[in-house]
């Protein structure tokens, strides 16, 4: 399928098919029609787009999603590395939330250290 096709069907840019390209997450053969030359892309693409998106989604950086997306395709991912892979990502994630409570928490006591002030003066 050509380009403007994947686009349509995936609901995504040109840009976003060619960045994707350009990383390697889409593979595209070239198709010549006359003096043109077009980019074929699988019939499995729109499908790879979507399994990009939804990894985003969840938090998965374009690198990450790589060795993810070509194993899943290919089907060589089981079930328990798959769980392995989502356990990690998850307890990464709740890394983050925690490290942002953390500042959250210390930014709240700022504001109230301020506000407790009377106004005048420097806030040491």
């Amino acid at each position: 399928m050509l380009i403007g096709q994947l686009c349509k069907e995936a609901g995504v840019s040109r840009e976003l098919v060619r960045h994707y390209e350009s990383l390697g997450l889409l593979v595209s053969s070239p198709r010549t029609a006359g003096s043109r030359t077009y980019r074929e892309f699988s019939a499995d693409s729109p499908n790879r787009l979507r399994i990009i998106k939804q990894a985003q989604a969840i938090g998965f950086t374009l690198k990450e999603v790589e060795p993810l997306l070509n194993a899943f395709m290919s089907q060589d991912l089981t079930r328990a590395e798959a769980l392995s892979v989502l356990d990690e990502k998850l307890e990464r994630i709740e890394r983050i939330i925690q490290d942002a409570l953390e500042a959250k928490a210390t930014l709240l006591s700022k504001i109230e250290t301020i506000r407790a002030k009377d106004g005048s003066g420097c806030l040491k």
